[in-house]
């Protein structure tokens, strides 16, 4: 017994440590340590599973109806890959879905009152470093020291901050997660030292929290603090609320104007010291508490409602004289409208899951939102997800997906809701769990590999702890499937990773001109990983494209990439071929218009100068089709596209359309059209040189002097004697 004890034991501190170092590789834009993380994830499982048998003990899985609506969404996504458009990504959703439930198992099997203080060390620790590294980044460190940013995956911004998740918002509810299961801590732990240095490193975290500048966290934030004060016992809740004033509010109102002041002349020395003094303020707050509540009840209540509305009426006579000093940016949080929410894209993010949900109900596989919302999308925009996980789950795992996500999530509020009493950390877990889901439905947090799996060893730790069942009792097959399930899970996740590096790997090599490095390592990718249609296009043969399409047929970026190839190889026919499909799979982006424009324009050049008359026109007329149908789908979109998603173009007529207008009703004969569009391209410097060309062609045609005299600027000399506008001076 004491031998095998440590190897389960073994797999839960494994699965920990994944948790601790999650953030540091976050695999929503990096996947190869997502694939790392799973794998290692699946290995702590397995020695878990081993540990237990070793033990004499049941596994008890899938443990609950929490677990059973677990493992049959990773059944469900997995029957999914029959028709999932793109198999690859499908599978990596299988990896991921399937490991947290191995996390879940694991943490719920071993729930003790130890285990959770780990946990909560264990992201206490994890948050406090990506909270010193958030403030780095906001007071200007790595403007100095790019290289150590580079990596540590951190860019140097510095109007909110992004730390190592690169997204703020998904930082503040990481912070928020942990400052929950910390304000639980200080309730049940006897250790004043403890509670000190936790009320220390809750401080940098809401100093942290506050600096992402989240909107979501502060309207959720106090939602989070409502659930966990239900679930706490009557004489619980005072002291709760002290400290979240003492550890976390105190400390922000009395250091967040000097740190914005530091941070703002790059005085970063500056601002980690006061986070330290944050830090220390908490610390003496939370020091001063202990007196306080050794008081009797009744002058402990009387005590605190004093303190209290001491501190909400000079909080309220001076948070205007203090926002009104901070940076302009903190009008996010200050000024707050419901306009934020209803012209938000992500409104138009939702509406497009669900037209995507009703044209297949039963989903489009993983990967599915990411090459299909372009085909429905009203406006032009780029989202890797649609800002919401169960919009995500619906799109690739279609309703039912979503019904047993959803039912799990449920199942397991309940359940942490029936084990609150007795340990307050037990409860935390819960709401920081539910923190997290409900955030999701409205952010991208869940996309974080890190989180996902935070969220399910969370909700492993909120549950009721049961007691061990002997091996006897053990369902047949169970412990021959979790272990089949785990190897094979290690297998693919572990052989995608190493794929992964290859082709990172092969890329480096291309960098550095390494041509015979990088087609070994590329190939060793392919080999590897089969089904990974952008591995192929290192290697870019025409059995390895051709695959990769047929892998991989609704992905717009690779259609435009086979475009680009087909034309560099002289194939303008098959680059046309090719750029109509981008088209068609993302019809509100002007770049593909203007793509599948430039090469109709460059055939029909081809064909005026080779005087085949009648295939140019006809070419000139899918020019101009072409315009129209971008005219008309772009109309109805040109006056809430700058409102909704500034950062796109509308799709609306550029200088390049306009030019290849131009040049198409000049060969169709029409010529007060060309006049108009090669006129309004002569104003854009980048297509002026062509516009002139073609309007001196059509001014010289319709003997339009004065026009040919003010053009401007006037066409070369060298120009005007191209076989070009000879032969467009004689078309008829």
């Amino acid at each position: 017994m004491r031998t095998s004890l440590p190897l389960s034991r073994f797999g839960l501190a494994i699965l920990l440590l994944v948790i601790w170092v999650g953030p540091f590789f976050q695999g929503y834009f990096f996947p190869t340590p997502a694939l790392a993380a799973m794998a290692t994830t699946a290995g702590a499982f397995l020695l878990w599973a081993v540990g237990r048998r070793r033990q004499h003990l049941a596994l008890d899985l899938p443990g609950d109806w929490t677990g059973a609506l677990l493992l049959a969404l990773t059944g469900w996504c997995l029957l999914s890959t029959l028709w999932a458009i793109y198999v690859r990504d499908n599978l990596t959703l299988v990896l991921q879905v399937v490991t947290g439930f191995a996390a879940f198992a694991v943490v719920r099997a071993e729930n003790t009152t130890e285990v959770r203080r780990a946990i909560v060390w264990v992201l206490s620790l994890s948050a406090l470093v990506v909270a010193v590294l958030g403030l780095l980044e906001y007071s200007g460190f790595f403007l100095e020291h790019v290289a150590l940013g580079n990596v540590l995956q951190v860019e140097p911004r510095r109007n909110r901050v992004y730390t190592l998740f690169q997204y703020p918002n998904t930082a503040a509810i990481f912070f928020l997660s942990a400052l929950l299961l910390q304000n639980a801590r200080l309730l049940s732990s006897e250790s004043w030292t403890e509670k000190i240095v936790l009320a220390g490193t809750s401080a940098v975290l809401a100093v942290a929290c506050t600096l992402t500048l989240s909107r979501g966290a502060v309207l959720i934030a106090p939602v989070s603090v409502v659930l966990l004060c239900i679930g706490l016992s009557p004489h619980q809740i005072l002291p709760s609320l002290l400290h979240w004033v003492t550890a976390a509010a105190l400390p922000v109102a009395l250091t967040l104007w000097p740190i914005t002041r530091a941070a703002a002349v790059d005085a970063w020395p500056t601002v980690l010291l006061w986070a330290a003094v944050a830090a220390l303020v908490a610390a003496l707050g939370t020091g001063s508490l202990r007196a306080l509540l050794q008081l009797p009840r009744r002058v402990q209540v009387i005590a605190a409602c004093t303190l209290l509305a001491a501190l909400t009426v000079v909080g309220t006579v001076a948070a205007p004289r203090v926002f009104n000093q901070l940076p302009s940016v903190f009008t996010r949080i200050s000024h707050l409208d419901l306009r934020d929410i209803t012209q938000d894209g992500r409104v138009e993010f939702l509406r497009d899951a669900a037209r995507l949900a009703v044209r297949r109900p039963w989903g489009y596989g993983g990967g599915g939102w990411l090459r299909t919302y372009t085909q429905v999308q009203r406006y032009n925009y780029v989202a890797r997800d649609p800002h919401s996980h169960y919009a995500l789950t619906l799109v690739e795992s279609g309703f039912l997906g979503l019904a047993l996500l959803l039912g799990a999530l449920v199942l397991a509020a309940r359940g942490a809701f029936q084990a609150r009493r007795g340990d307050p950390v037990r409860w935390s877990m819960g709401v920081a769990a539910l923190t997290l889901a409900l955030h999701a439905a409205v952010d991208i947090d869940l996309s974080y590999y890190a989180l996902w799996l935070l969220l399910w060893t969370l909700i492993g730790a909120s549950q009721a702890e049961g007691k061990p069942l002997p091996g006897k009792q053990e369902r047949r097959l169970t412990f021959a499937l979790a272990f089949t399930l785990a190897t094979a899970t290690i297998l693919v996740s572990s052989t995608m990773f190493l794929a992964a590096r290859s082709y990172n790997d092969a890329s480096t090599a291309v960098l550095v001109g390494d041509n015979e490095a990088a087609l070994t390592a590329g190939r060793r990718a392919i080999r590897l990983d089969p089904l990974n249609s952008q591995y192929r296009t290192m290697i870019p043969t025409s059995e390895n494209i051709n695959r990769a399409l047929q892998l991989d047929p609704y992905n717009e970026e690779l259609w435009r990439f086979v475009s680009e190839m087909l034309e560099a190889q002289g194939d303008v026919s098959g680059a046309l071929t090719a750029a109509w499909q981008a088209l068609e799979l993302r019809p509100m982006s002007i770049e593909h218009y203007e793509r599948v424009a430039e090469l109709l324009v460059g055939i029909m050049t081809e064909a005026v100068l080779e005087g085949r008359i009648t295939e140019s026109v006809e070419i000139a007329q899918k020019i101009i089709a072409l315009g129209e149908t971008m005219e008309r789908r772009g109309e109805p979109s040109l006056e809430k596209q700058p409102v909704l998603f500034p950062d796109y173009l509308a799709l609306t007529w550029t200088p390049r359309m306009s030019l290849a207008a131009g040049q198409a009703y000049l060969v169709t004969g029409q010529f007060e059209a060309a006049d108009r569009w090669l006129t309004a391209a002569l104003a854009n410097s980048q297509t002026a040189p062509d516009a002139a060309l073609w309007l001196h062609a059509l001014y010289t045609r319709t003997g339009s002097h004065e026009k040919l005299a003010s053009l401007e600027p006037a066409p070369s000399e060298q120009a005007r004697s191209s076989p070009l506008y000879a032969a467009l001076i004689g078309v008829q």
